[in-house]
């Protein structure tokens, strides 16, 4: 038969209630080349165009999840479920959990932390660290082996705050470690707003409530031994809208007492007048002593060689200088007794 498509058997059946185009009831059917279902031109021996259906294959009856399997070497097929494998992650709606109680290893097939990241890691958000109230959480930066140094870096891309492996911390513009605290800036503001400063405050306002730094050399080592601060300074509470005095106090009891404001030698009053040994100094610089056979005031001066070596000068305002201005008054009991004029 001549044409492009060439048919050994052709048979086209209708009309009828089952209509078959052939049916072979005993025996096997041989194919040379190729099968086409639903397609006249198969690229396969078996070529099915369209939806595939299996009833009674071997083994249990299919269910959702299974899956069509070879179960010999002549290629015959059954449905058997998925092979079971072993996943340590679990879905709770949007998130994945941890279901086990091991550790997590990211480029690193043995981590020895809860998360353990191997390399180079980026976090683009905000890192809490202790997310339940009252928890406990502590923060470790290691600087590893050599001179490593942990950055802090603001949104400027520049190291804010600097960890260096020796310990020493530099705060804003430093690249360099000079002291276990330096801080460096380069602002150019001259008002009180926006310069460069450390503040400290306490929230408390009620008189002589205090806010300020303490000192200690020596003594219990640790960062938990909190005695032995034997030097402070200290600003204390005494107005309404944050005024208040300056206070330098030493504590010279051999104890692990602290140094307090009660230990005070020296203060800078709200107004600017400067009292040592006197908590209400009325004058720009007042000293007040209780000691007996000593002085309250020694000047010295140490230069040997005579002629322009002074002692101390005390100088006037007044153009011309009456009787009743003196330079040194002297007083006890209460009363002037006697001046310098």
């Amino acid at each position: 038969v001549g044409g492009t498509n060439k048919y050994g058997i052709y048979t086209f059946v209708s009309g009828g209630t089952n209509n078959w185009a052939g049916f072979f009831a005993k025996g096997n059917v041989f194919i040379q080349d190729s099968l086409g279902i639903g397609t006249g031109s198969p690229s396969a021996k078996l070529h099915l165009e369209g939806s595939l259906r299996l009833n009674n294959l071997s083994g249990t009856a299919p269910a959702v999840g299974s899956v069509l399997t070879s179960i010999d070497a002549l290629g015959n097929a059954e449905w058997a479920p998925p092979a079971t494998t072993t996943t340590y992650w679990s879905p709770n709606g949007a998130d994945i959990y941890n279901n086990n109680a091991g550790n997590v290893g990211i480029g690193t097939a043995a981590p020895a932390h809860r998360l353990h990241v191997a390399g180079n890691s980026l976090l683009d958000g905000v890192t809490q660290i202790g997310g339940t109230s009252g928890l406990s959480s502590t923060l470790k930066v290691f600087s590893g082996f050599g001179a490593a140094t942990a950055y802090f870096f603001n949104s400027s891309n520049q190291p804010s705050l600097s960890v260096w492996s020796s310990g020493n911390i530099t705060i804003g513009t430093a690249t360099t470690e000079v002291t276990k605290l330096f801080i460096q800036d380069n602002n150019t503001n001259t008002g009180a707003i926006g310069n460069s400063y450390i503040s400290m405050q306490n929230l408390a306002n009620a008189p002589n409530t205090s806010t300020g730094i303490r000192f200690r050399v020596g003594g219990t080592t640790g960062i938990n031994g909190n005695f032995h601060y034997k030097g402070g300074i200290f600003f204390s509470h005494a107005g309404t809208s944050g005024q208040g005095n300056m206070i330098f106090a030493v504590n010279n009891v051999a104890s692990s007492a602290n140094v307090t404001t009660a230990d005070e030698v020296m203060r800078i009053t709200q107004v600017g007048n400067v009292g040592i040994g006197v908590t209400a100094p009325t004058s720009k610089l007042e000293v007040t002593t209780n000691v007996s056979n000593n002085y309250v005031t020694r000047i010295t001066n140490s230069n040997t060689t005579n002629g322009g070596t002074h002692g101390m000068l005390v100088s006037l305002g007044v153009t011309n200088p009456s009787s009743s201005n003196s330079y040194i008054a002297m007083s006890w009991g209460g009363s002037i007794r006697g001046t310098i004029s």
